[in-house]
Protein backbone atom coordinates (compact mmCIF):
# COMPACT_ATOMS: atom_id res chain seq x y z
CA UNK A 1 0.00 0.00 0.00
CA UNK A 2 1.10 3.52 -0.53
CA UNK A 3 0.18 6.27 1.52
CA UNK A 4 0.23 10.05 1.47
CA UNK A 5 -0.54 11.87 4.15
CA UNK A 6 -2.53 15.40 2.59
CA UNK A 7 -4.77 18.09 4.03
CA UNK A 8 -6.68 20.31 2.83
CA UNK A 9 -10.54 20.75 0.29
CA UNK A 10 -10.02 18.77 -3.09
CA UNK A 11 -11.65 16.14 -5.09
CA UNK A 12 -10.70 12.99 -6.16
CA UNK A 13 -8.61 12.64 -9.02
CA UNK A 14 -6.38 15.86 -8.14
CA UNK A 15 -4.34 14.04 -5.95
CA UNK A 16 -3.03 11.15 -7.96
CA UNK A 17 0.12 9.10 -7.85
CA UNK A 18 1.68 8.56 -11.35
CA UNK A 19 4.83 5.99 -11.91
CA UNK A 20 7.08 5.24 -14.44
CA UNK A 21 9.75 3.35 -15.72
CA UNK A 22 13.56 3.03 -16.40
CA UNK A 23 12.60 5.40 -19.20
CA UNK A 24 11.37 8.04 -17.18
CA UNK A 25 8.09 8.06 -19.13
CA UNK A 26 5.10 8.53 -17.25
CA UNK A 27 2.71 5.03 -17.82
CA UNK A 28 0.13 5.65 -15.79
CA UNK A 29 -1.69 6.98 -12.85
CA UNK A 30 -3.41 5.89 -9.22
CA UNK A 31 -5.95 7.47 -7.71
CA UNK A 32 -5.99 7.51 -3.83
CA UNK A 33 -8.70 6.48 -1.40
CA UNK A 34 -9.89 9.51 1.04
CA UNK A 35 -11.77 8.57 3.79
CA UNK A 36 -10.71 11.20 6.33
CA UNK A 37 -12.41 14.63 7.23
CA UNK A 38 -11.10 17.13 5.00
CA UNK A 39 -9.82 19.70 5.50
CA UNK A 40 -7.93 18.01 8.12
CA UNK A 41 -4.31 16.00 7.67
CA UNK A 42 -5.47 12.61 6.38
CA UNK A 43 -3.83 9.60 5.26
CA UNK A 44 -4.79 8.78 1.74
CA UNK A 45 -4.20 5.24 0.38
CA UNK A 46 -3.74 3.55 -2.77
CA UNK A 47 -3.35 -0.52 -3.18
CA UNK A 48 0.68 -1.34 -3.97
CA UNK A 49 -1.32 -3.98 -6.47
CA UNK A 50 -2.44 -1.08 -8.76
CA UNK A 51 1.43 0.11 -9.53
CA UNK A 52 3.15 -2.84 -11.92
CA UNK A 53 6.08 -4.21 -11.11
CA UNK A 54 7.99 -2.86 -14.17
CA UNK A 55 7.47 0.88 -12.18
CA UNK A 56 10.62 1.85 -10.91
CA UNK A 57 9.94 5.25 -9.92
CA UNK A 58 6.66 7.23 -8.78
CA UNK A 59 5.91 10.70 -7.76
CA UNK A 60 2.54 12.68 -6.77
CA UNK A 61 0.64 14.88 -9.49
CA UNK A 62 -1.65 17.96 -7.54
CA UNK A 63 -3.99 19.42 -9.63
CA UNK A 64 -4.97 22.47 -8.26
CA UNK A 65 -7.47 24.16 -10.68
CA UNK A 66 -10.00 26.12 -8.24
CA UNK A 67 -8.79 29.91 -7.35
CA UNK A 68 -11.56 29.43 -4.58
CA UNK A 69 -9.77 30.14 -0.93
CA UNK A 70 -10.94 27.28 0.66
CA UNK A 71 -9.90 25.04 -2.16
CA UNK A 72 -6.13 23.92 -1.17
CA UNK A 73 -4.17 21.07 -0.88
CA UNK A 74 -1.01 19.80 1.49
CA UNK A 75 0.59 16.73 0.83
CA UNK A 76 4.12 14.79 2.29
CA UNK A 77 6.11 12.68 0.71
CA UNK A 78 4.36 9.21 -0.34
CA UNK A 79 5.57 5.86 1.75
CA UNK A 80 4.94 2.36 2.20
CA UNK A 81 4.25 1.70 5.72
CA UNK A 82 5.18 -1.73 7.38
CA UNK A 83 2.47 -2.71 9.30
CA UNK A 84 1.48 -4.49 12.21
CA UNK A 85 -1.82 -6.17 13.22
CA UNK A 86 -3.22 -4.37 16.12
CA UNK A 87 -3.23 -7.20 18.97
CA UNK A 88 0.90 -6.97 17.76
CA UNK A 89 1.25 -3.43 18.77
CA UNK A 90 -1.97 -3.02 21.80
CA UNK A 91 -1.64 -6.75 23.08
CA UNK A 92 -4.15 -8.08 25.79
CA UNK A 93 -2.21 -6.59 28.60
CA UNK A 94 -2.30 -2.83 28.19
CA UNK A 95 -5.15 -0.57 30.05
CA UNK A 96 -7.54 -0.20 27.15
CA UNK A 97 -10.06 2.89 26.85
CA UNK A 98 -12.58 1.18 24.50
CA UNK A 99 -15.24 3.73 23.29
CA UNK A 100 -18.94 2.34 23.80
CA UNK A 101 -19.53 1.56 20.40
CA UNK A 102 -16.55 -0.57 20.07
CA UNK A 103 -16.43 -2.33 23.16
CA UNK A 104 -17.64 -6.02 21.80
CA UNK A 105 -15.88 -6.08 18.62
CA UNK A 106 -12.09 -6.27 20.55
CA UNK A 107 -12.56 -8.83 22.95
CA UNK A 108 -8.96 -9.47 23.06
CA UNK A 109 -8.04 -5.88 24.31
CA UNK A 110 -7.83 -5.37 28.29
CA UNK A 111 -10.44 -2.31 29.33
CA UNK A 112 -8.77 0.39 32.19
CA UNK A 113 -9.57 -0.96 35.30
CA UNK A 114 -11.76 0.91 37.83
CA UNK A 115 -12.25 0.31 41.46
CA UNK A 116 -12.67 2.19 44.42
CA UNK A 117 -13.54 5.40 42.66
CA UNK A 118 -10.47 5.63 40.71
CA UNK A 119 -9.55 4.45 37.01
CA UNK A 120 -6.09 2.85 35.76
CA UNK A 121 -4.66 5.41 33.50
CA UNK A 122 -4.96 3.93 29.87
CA UNK A 123 -2.48 3.47 27.24
CA UNK A 124 -4.35 3.17 24.37
CA UNK A 125 -7.96 4.28 23.42
CA UNK A 126 -10.20 2.90 20.31
CA UNK A 127 -12.27 5.10 18.45
CA UNK A 128 -15.50 4.24 15.79
CA UNK A 129 -15.49 5.47 12.57
CA UNK A 130 -15.87 9.25 12.67
CA UNK A 131 -19.33 9.88 12.40
CA UNK A 132 -19.77 7.59 15.15
CA UNK A 133 -17.09 9.54 17.30
CA UNK A 134 -18.33 12.50 16.45
CA UNK A 135 -21.42 11.48 18.31
CA UNK A 136 -20.26 9.28 20.90
CA UNK A 137 -17.40 11.51 22.59
CA UNK A 138 -20.14 14.17 24.10
CA UNK A 139 -21.36 11.23 25.91
CA UNK A 140 -18.11 10.27 27.54
CA UNK A 141 -16.73 14.26 27.86
CA UNK A 142 -16.61 15.75 31.72
CA UNK A 143 -20.04 17.53 30.85
CA UNK A 144 -21.68 13.83 30.33
CA UNK A 145 -19.30 12.43 33.28
CA UNK A 146 -17.67 10.15 31.36
CA UNK A 147 -14.17 9.33 31.63
CA UNK A 148 -12.82 11.73 28.75
CA UNK A 149 -12.94 14.38 31.24
CA UNK A 150 -10.48 12.57 33.26
CA UNK A 151 -8.24 11.12 30.43
CA UNK A 152 -8.03 14.66 28.87
CA UNK A 153 -6.51 15.66 31.85
CA UNK A 154 -4.07 13.31 32.21
CA UNK A 155 -2.70 12.37 29.17
CA UNK A 156 -1.96 13.35 25.01
CA UNK A 157 -3.67 11.58 22.45
CA UNK A 158 -1.86 10.91 19.10
CA UNK A 159 -3.27 9.03 16.27
CA UNK A 160 -1.62 5.84 15.17
CA UNK A 161 -2.51 5.18 11.39
CA UNK A 162 -4.20 2.47 11.12
CA UNK A 163 -6.13 0.79 7.96
CA UNK A 164 -8.45 -2.60 7.85
CA UNK A 165 -6.89 -5.17 6.18
CA UNK A 166 -8.09 -6.30 2.50
CA UNK A 167 -10.52 -3.03 2.84
CA UNK A 168 -7.92 -0.47 2.75
CA UNK A 169 -10.70 2.28 1.54
CA UNK A 170 -13.12 1.80 4.94
CA UNK A 171 -12.80 4.28 7.55
CA UNK A 172 -13.44 1.24 10.35
CA UNK A 173 -12.17 3.59 12.87
CA UNK A 174 -9.35 4.92 14.85
CA UNK A 175 -6.44 3.95 17.67
CA UNK A 176 -4.82 6.59 19.57
CA UNK A 177 -1.53 6.76 21.72
CA UNK A 178 -1.99 8.28 25.39
CA UNK A 179 1.10 9.53 26.55
CA UNK A 180 0.92 11.02 30.29
CA UNK A 181 1.15 14.62 30.99
CA UNK A 182 3.01 13.59 33.74
CA UNK A 183 5.04 9.97 33.36
CA UNK A 184 6.65 10.33 36.45
CA UNK A 185 3.63 11.20 38.64
CA UNK A 186 3.23 9.43 41.61
CA UNK A 187 -0.06 7.41 42.18
CA UNK A 188 -2.16 8.24 44.93
CA UNK A 189 -2.90 6.31 47.95
CA UNK A 190 -5.89 4.80 49.14
CA UNK A 191 -7.32 4.91 52.69
CA UNK A 192 -9.71 1.52 52.49
CA UNK A 193 -12.02 0.32 55.58
CA UNK A 194 -15.85 0.42 56.14
CA UNK A 195 -18.07 2.07 58.75
CA UNK A 196 -21.62 2.50 59.86
CA UNK A 197 -23.12 5.85 59.59
CA UNK A 198 -26.72 7.73 59.64
CA UNK A 199 -28.92 9.02 57.31
CA UNK A 200 -27.60 12.53 57.75
CA UNK A 201 -24.21 11.94 58.48
CA UNK A 202 -22.27 14.30 56.40
CA UNK A 203 -18.47 14.43 56.56
CA UNK A 204 -18.00 18.27 55.31
CA UNK A 205 -19.58 20.83 53.65
CA UNK A 206 -20.19 19.86 49.81
CA UNK A 207 -17.25 22.06 47.21
CA UNK A 208 -19.04 23.39 44.67
CA UNK A 209 -15.69 25.27 43.20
Amino acid sequence: MVVVTAAGRFDTGEVTVQWAGDDNQPGGTVQFGDVGAAPAWRNLRAPLSAIPREATQIRLVATDDDLAPQHWIAVTPPRIPKLHTLQEVVGSQDPVFLDWLVGLAFPCQRPFGHQNGVIEAPKWRILPDRFGAEANSPVMDNVGGGPLGITELLVKASTVPTYLKDDWFRDWGALQRLTPYYPDAVPARLDLGSATRGGLWSPAPMRKT
